[in-house]
């Protein structure tokens, strides 16, 4: 009976805004937090890793916003979106600081596999798409943070203008203008990175500058000239002007995957038909440490994971 009650109040929250949602959250309702945790988790993650530029460290600060999130204990959030991202921005500057400026380093096992693994029998296109991955890579490190984060964002996840101005607290417009700039920060550094011939880098630089700032038409002219004579940066064009290069580039820094530890857990079981949700929870016994509101969040999944799917199908 308790679990079916939950399950109704999780289909309940579903039609609820946001806002009623998130302040239900702050209250302590593991349901509410769930439904907050469905919501968000995702674009907050994206941000993560935007800032950070390492999975591992994205994931573990998106937990801790959600930890922060059932501790605050705020009367009012008018701005659910923008008020999670402060706290989200927050977390980043936290970690940068426990770094001690030092820059962060990404999850070197990951990034040398997806980077730096090139098999005996990869064709010569496949090792020069994991060396353009690389300098890639490396050229968004060396972009500042808010070109870096604004860049990550659109190209990479594809938010609009509105959501990366809440991730990011600025104006749609202003995210359009930062964005244009950090395209052509983007064409410069990775010129630079890739070590391209002094043309070449002129070139690559005009490419990148042609989908952010703008070019003149005697800058057009040159480039289609150069273009027309130079192979390598023939292809470089053609990935500049392809959107989906970025992501395919390099998948890791796409959002494909979330927080770690038992609030996590919990909330995503709330959220899974009760078979995934049990093997989601057994592990979750075995963790003595966690914090009252915690153990409310695993008790709640726990008795929502033996409702049915199509119970929550029918009230959907």
């Amino acid at each position: 009976m308790a679990g079916a009650t939950i399950a109704l109040r999780a289909a309940a929250l579903r039609r609820k805004s946001d806002s009623d949602v998130l302040q239900r959250a702050l209250a302590g309702d593991p349901v509410a937090f769930s439904e907050a945790y469905r919501r968000y988790q995702r674009p907050i993650y994206a941000y993560c890793l935007a800032r950070l530029m390492s999975p591992d460290a994205a994931a573990d600060a998106t937990q801790e916003v959600f930890v922060r999130l059932l501790h605050n204990g705020s009367a009012s959030v008018e701005s659910p979106r923008a008020w999670l991202f402060g706290i989200a921005r927050n977390v980043c500057a936290d970690v940068f600081r426990k770094r001690s400026g030092e820059a962060l380093e990404p999850d070197l096992s990951e990034i040398s596999e997806r980077l730096d693994g090139v098999a005996s029998g990869d064709s010569a296109e496949a090792v020069l798409e994991k060396e353009t991955a690389r300098n890639v890579f490396h050229a968004l490190r060396r972009l500042r943070p808010r070109y870096r984060t604004a860049l990550i964002l659109r190209e990479i996840h594809g938010q609009s203008s509105a959501d990366i101005g809440e991730a990011m607290s600025m104006t749609p417009g202003a995210v359009d203008t930062l964005v244009c700039r950090a395209r052509d920060a983007f064409g410069r550094t990775y010129a630079d990175v890739a070590g391209f011939p002094e043309a070449c880098r002129h070139a690559v630089t005009l490419m990148y500058r042609r989908t952010g700032t703008g070019i003149s038409q005697s800058e057009q002219a040159a480039l289609e000239t150069h273009i027309k004579t130079c192979p390598r940066c023939r292809h470089e064009a053609e990935k500049a002007d392809d959107h989906g290069h970025l992501p395919a580039l390099l998948p890791f820094l796409a959002a494909a995957h979330g927080t770690r530890g038992p609030l996590s857990a919990a909330a995503q079981a709330l959220q899974m038909p009760h078979g995934a949700a049990l093997t989601r929870l057994t592990p979750l016994a075995q963790w003595q440490h966690l914090s009252p509101v915690a153990q409310r969040i695993v008790i709640a999944a726990t008795a929502a994971a033996v409702v049915t799917a199509p119970l929550a199908g029918k009230v959907a």
